[in-house]
């Protein structure tokens, strides 16, 4: 069977705090002025809902999303490691807690992180808003530095950063390849409770492909069984 890794794009969803918001509309509608079909007007901030951080989100040399090779958004199942990573309200990620698991991340090329924060973006859309467990920049620089073969990792929160520290632009510096010529992308506001006892056979990350911009909204699509 097949399940959603990504929420569906919704006017009023869940964004990054002062992010600009989704827009959508009627163009067309059946019956009306004549018009035989339906079609509609959307306009998508390139960091809304679930997206994939590409170099060039801070790294002015790095590649943007429509650059990236292939094998940054295709994976088989040994490619893929699931780690939970219990994290509440403003909470951080460390590189201690993944140095545990250093012999599984050495042989992933897809590192997803379940915090089990997913569940606070309908009970408390607040908390999930502006206390989101974030990622500590030593914890990336552990990944960039000790992984070569990882090329992505995913969270189920709303972002790599949080508004409650200070940590999110050094934090993305490093996995985005600013300090060393190894870079690991990022997903960010992904849904991972679909996975909870199941074994994963394939993911596939499906960006919105736009030219020159940086980064962009994705559909992922994971095979489990």
């Amino acid at each position: 069977m097949h399940v959603f890794l990504s929420y569906p794009l919704a006017k009023g969803q869940v964004v990054y705090p002062n992010s600009p918001a989704y827009l959508s509309g009627r163009q067309d509608i059946i019956g009306v002025n004549g018009s035989v079909f339906n079609t509609s007007i959307m306009v998508i901030p390139n960091h809304y809902g679930t997206h994939y951080d590409a170099p060039r989100h801070f790294n002015p040399e790095g590649l943007k999303i429509t650059e990236l090779p292939m094998d940054y958004f295709c994976f088989k199942g040994d490619d893929i490691l699931i780690l939970d990573v219990p994290k509440g309200n403003k909470e951080v990620i460390t590189a201690e807690d993944v140095m545990p698991y250093k012999d599984q991340i050495a042989k992933a090329k897809l590192l997803l992180l379940r915090t089990g924060f997913e569940k606070q973006k309908e009970l408390d859309p607040e908390s999930y808003k502006y206390e989101n467990p974030s990622a500590h920049p030593s914890f990336c620089k552990y990944l960039v530095e000790n992984f070569p073969e990882l090329k992505t990792i995913g969270l189920d929160s709303l972002s790599l950063g949080s508004v409650c520290n200070d940590y999110a632009i050094e934090a993305h510096h490093w996995l985005l390849g600013c300090y060393t010529d190894h870079f690991v992308t990022v997903i960010e506001d992904m849904m991972l409770s679909p996975l909870e006892g199941k074994t994963v056979k394939s993911i596939t990350v499906a960006p919105i492909r736009a030219l020159d911009v940086d980064s962009a909204p994705v559909t992922i699509i994971a095979e489990v069984e």
